[in-house]
């Protein structure tokens, strides 16, 4: 059985994207920037800090929505393919957080789908400038095919 690495099959379909680091509350004493964020389009993910937010600011609201839940939490809801920023303040105006936000294709489904139909393949997928990037390895050219058809069925 011959391995072939699945990003050789020209994986790359446009979406839009960046991966996510749920390190927020650890990384904000360190740096304002707390990593980067993958929401799917028409969901949601919330967002928790290590201290309360006074102000929640999305870059661009056509991308993405922010609305407050909690005192140290707040809901981002994905609205329309592309990238942005989350600033995060506390009630002193000061930056807590800063968050690159992608706003793409449901990725999580898509690795779902792919160990569901495609089982025991070594292959992960994530968003990356706009696109969906499959890595890993494949045990043959039919998974590969597969996995790759799966993607496209993901981007539209």
């Amino acid at each position: 059985m011959k391995i072939l690495n699945s990003s050789i099959y020209a994986l790359a379909l446009l979406t839009a994207g960046v991966a996510w680091q749920p390190a927020l509350a650890q990384q904000a004493e360190e740096s304002p920037h707390a990593g980067a964020l993958e929401v799917p389009v028409n969901k949601s993910r919330v967002v928790s800090a290590d201290r309360a937010i006074g102000r929640a600011l999305i870059g661009n609201a056509d991308i993405a929505a922010v609305l407050p839940i909690l005192e140290r939490s707040v809901y981002l809801l994905g609205k329309s393919f592309g990238t942005t920023s989350l600033t995060l303040y506390d009630r002193n105006n000061r930056v807590i957080a800063v968050m690159d936000v992608a706003v793409g294709p449901d990725v999580e489904a898509l690795r779902e789908q792919i160990g569901a139909l495609v089982p025991g393949q070594k292959v992960d997928a994530h968003l990356s400038n706009g696109s969906i990037v499959l890595t890993g390895l494949a045990n043959d050219a039919g998974a590969a095919d597969r996995v790759a058809q799966l993607a496209k069925s993901f981007a539209g």
